[in-house]
């Protein structure tokens, strides 16, 4: 979790100062858009020469507004299976989630000679 650089739960809770009226703290547009500089985020498709699976987009939502979106490369399948984005072979691949177990029990997604499978744990 990125840690914003402007904590106002830690302002709200500031004492009064004393003859001051109205709210104990104030809220500057300065402090608002240090929280919202941190917040963003920067993702590029090109590190360091190397292509990355990913691209970004901005569109216009409303008036002097853009938003941004994060586009995986190549985009998940649509086929209504369940898929992993996965590193294989060097590159970033969709692999089909392999068929939940028939048996009762706590299972995590693993790895066996390349196939994904699951794998049976104990119950914590």
């Amino acid at each position: 979790m990125v840690s914003l650089p402007v904590d106002f739960v830690a302002k709200a809770q500031t004492a009064a100062k004393p003859g001051a009226s109205g709210y104990p703290y104030t809220l500057s547009a300065a402090d608002l858009m240090a929280n919202f500089h941190a917040a963003t985020l920067d993702a590029t498709s090109v590190v360091n020469g190397t292509a990355q699976p990913f691209s970004t987009q901005e569109v216009a939502v409303g008036p002097n507004q853009k938003q941004r979106t994060l586009q995986l490369n190549p985009p998940p399948p649509v086929d209504g299976k369940s898929y992993i984005f996965s590193f294989v072979g060097g590159a970033f691949v969709w692999r089909e989630l392999p068929t939940s177990p028939d048996e009762q029990g706590t299972f995590l997604l693993g790895s066996e000679s390349g196939v994904l499978k699951w794998v049976a744990t104990e119950e914590c």
